[in-house]
C-alpha cells in the first residue's frame, strides 16, 4: 500500500500515495483529492483505519457506499485483489459496466449493493 500508484495510461483514474501514516487518493487526470485515509499502525506490523475523509459531491452521497468504493480502490488498485466493484441502487447507468469505468477504468464483476 505503501508504494501506492502512480498513472501511467488514462485509463487508469487514480493517483494514490502514502504520506506521513495518510493514504491519499487523487483523481488521476485533474489531481483533485476525494478521498483521505489515516491509518494506525499495529504492533504486529498490521494497520487499521483510524480515518476515513471524502470529498463528495451530489452524484455520491450514501457513506455506506462511499466505504465500498475506497475498499474497493484499496483491494483492487494497492493489493491486487478481484473485488467485486459495488453499485448503488439508486445508480442508472446506460449500459453495463460504464460507471466502473469511468470511476476506476476497470471491468471487474459488479455487485448492487441493499438498500439499508
Amino acid at each position: 500500500m505503501k508504494r501506492g500508484l502512480i498513472p501511467e495510461a488514462m485509463e487508469e483514474k487514480w493517483f494514490i500515495y502514502f504520506e506521513d501514516h495518510e493514504l491519499h487518493f487523487h483523481r488521476g487526470w485533474t489531481g483533485q483529492g476525494i478521498f483521505r485515509v489515516e491509518l494506525q499502525e499495529e504492533e504486529s506490523g498490521d494497520a487499521s483505519v483510524k480515518r476515513a475523509l471524502f470529498a463528495t459531491d451530489d452524484a455520491v452521497s450514501d457513506m455506506v457506499h462511499l466505504v465500498e468504493l475506497l475498499r474497493f480502490l484499496v483491494g483492487n488498485l494497492l493489493l491486487d485483489r478481484r473485488l467485486p466493484f459495488p453499485r448503488s441502487m439508486s445508480s442508472s447507468e446506460p449500459a453495463p459496466g460504464v460507471i466502473q469505468h469511468s470511476f476506476s477504468g476497470t471491468g471487474y464483476p459488479e455487485k448492487t449493493l441493499d438498500k439499508k
